[in-house]
């Protein structure tokens, strides 16, 4: 039974509290029991080939039985929350269910890069406990706060959405040339040289960073003009179909997280909508996965090479691959910052006891001047430090969340994940309460989404912060200033 989030009357409010509360805590014991087994697991099983691939299937095990549950709780299973689940065990644990099905390519490339099937046995273990910990968290926050009725006017939402739609057009505008000239670039770039090479300082030194900076905006625009129009079905389709194009765009270029946060900010949206699930959105949705696991298989298959034309995107559709193994493979290498970070932390490098985090909030403090290098580029930048600590120099390794809660607190950041799931928990069910009521806050949880899941599975915390910081904070700034300036001009008619 799907939670209702608009209960009428006090009785029959309080019987669905009640009961979904049981089924919360009967969620969350069953999250806990996961828990315990993988603890258990550390001291019983032995770190050799056999268990690497039995934490495999574990892990397939686990992710069905958090849909379940969350299905079981909440009623429904399109939703923020599931996808997040689904997307953090694939891109954590994805090499490893590879594996199962007898891909041993990439084994093979951990081991001649001197990670042991110890390590590796290890750092399932621990991804299995953060992830078991962020579906408890995920239940920690309930879905029956009626603040945004009592707090927003429904007569005044015209105006906001106004606000949000000449803010976003001005930005979009603004943006879109620099936006332009980066994605060009990056496109023949990858395209002529594989996609490997935009992160070569030859390419980054001929990119502009204040022309980045610029285009970073751009798209947060576009997602603010899209909650600006939802209410118009052609405007918003048009620039969900440009949302498409660019994504596809991201595909081409090589970037996979890129694309698949995009992609998920329009499921977001269309959650916050409270679509209808007819049969043809069903189909819609089904064939929407279908194209991005395709996407994603043809990412896998062809972004190292260079010279590519789209010619080789059509070749690869008719190569004889296993699409789902592409899929896991492409996705899956988040694994490897935590490899690193468990041979180089503590061994080599001490723990940061939560340092990153803090100083990544100095990510809003623009360097003018101050700093021959910013604190949080410095201190905070895992991305950078896991490259050269590793010295993985000749592509990027990424960064993830697990493996920062693991660089600050060891074994014990798995700690970390329960206030994750909450914030996600809290942030979805505030943006399904404020779907028709406040534009501006739904933008600013889509916005949190698109930053927050890019970063999450494939950056770590200060990419976060920046790009909150840099992308989204324009937008809210300018909104406001347009509010501004339409008051006063109200006011004076």
């Amino acid at each position: 039974m799907k939670v209702n989030y608009g209960i009428s009357s006090k009785a029959s409010r309080s019987g669905e509290e009640f009961s979904w509360y049981k089924r919360k805590l009967f969620a969350q014991l069953v999250t806990v029991l996961l828990f315990i087994l993988t603890l258990i697991s550390i001291v019983l099983v032995q770190s050799d080939y056999r268990a690497m691939l039995a934490y495999g299937i574990f892990a397939i095990v686990s992710l069905f039985v958090q849909l379940i549950l969350w299905k079981y709780v909440n009623g429904e299973l399109f939703s923020p929350i599931p996808m997040t689940m689904i997307c953090l065990y694939l891109f954590n644990l994805g090499q490893c269910i590879i594996w199962l099905l007898g891909e041993q390519t990439t084994l093979n490339v951990y081991q001649s890069g001197e990670h042991s099937v110890e390590t590796i046995v290890c750092a399932e273990q621990y991804i299995l406990l953060c992830l078991s910990l962020f579906s408890f968290g995920t239940y920690c926050v309930r879905p029956y706060k009626e603040f945004l009725k009592k707090n927003i006017k429904l007569d005044d939402s015209g105006f906001k959405e106004q606000c949000l739609l000449v803010a976003s057009i001005l930005i979009a505008l603004i943006t879109f040339p620099s936006y332009f000239i980066n994605l060009a670039s990056m496109f023949s770039s990858s395209m002529a040289h594989g996609y490997a090479y935009i992160y070569t300082d030859a390419y980054q030194s001929s990119v502009s960073s204040m022309n980045t900076v610029v285009a970073n905006l751009f798209e947060p625009a576009m997602l603010a003009l899209l909650v600006a129009v939802r209410k118009d079905i052609k405007k918003r389709n048009l620039i969900i179909g440009c949302f498409i194009f660019l994504i596809a765009l991201k595909f081409m270029i090589g970037g996979r997280s890129g694309g698949v946060a995009a992609a998920i900010a329009l499921m977001v949206f269309f959650y916050f909508q409270d679509v209808h699930f007819t049969k043809k959105t069903k189909l819609i949705l089904i064939i929407v996965i279908i194209a991005l696991v395709v996407a994603a298989s043809i990412t896998q298959t062809i972004r190292s090479a260079a010279d590519r034309s789209f010619d080789d995107f059509v070749k690869a559709l008719t190569v004889d691959n296993n699409i789902i193994v592409n899929t896991c493979d492409e996705f899956g290498w988040s694994i490897s910052p935590l490899l690193y970070t468990m041979e180089l932390v503590p061994g080599y490098y001490p723990l940061r006891f939560g340092f990153t985090y803090l100083i990544s909030l100095t990510s809003i403090i623009p360097n003018l001047g101050f700093w021959a290098i910013h604190p949080a580029e410095q201190y905070a930048s895992l991305t950078n430090w896991v490259t050269h600590a590793a010295n993985h120099t000749w592509s990027g390794v990424g960064y993830s969340s697990v493996a920062e809660s693991f660089i600050n607190f060891s074994w014990f950041g798995c700690i970390v994940f329960v206030v994750w799931g909450a914030l996600i928990a809290w942030l979805v069910f505030r943006g399904k309460e404020s779907g028709k009521k406040s534009p501006l806050l739904v933008f600013i949880i889509l916005a949190c989404f698109l930053c927050l899941f890019t970063s999450f599975v494939r950056g770590d915390f200060h990419d976060m912060v920046r790009a909150f910081s840099w992308r989204i904070l324009p937008v809210i700034v300018a909104y406001i200033g347009i509010g501004f300036v339409l008051r006063i001009r109200k006011k004076l008619r």
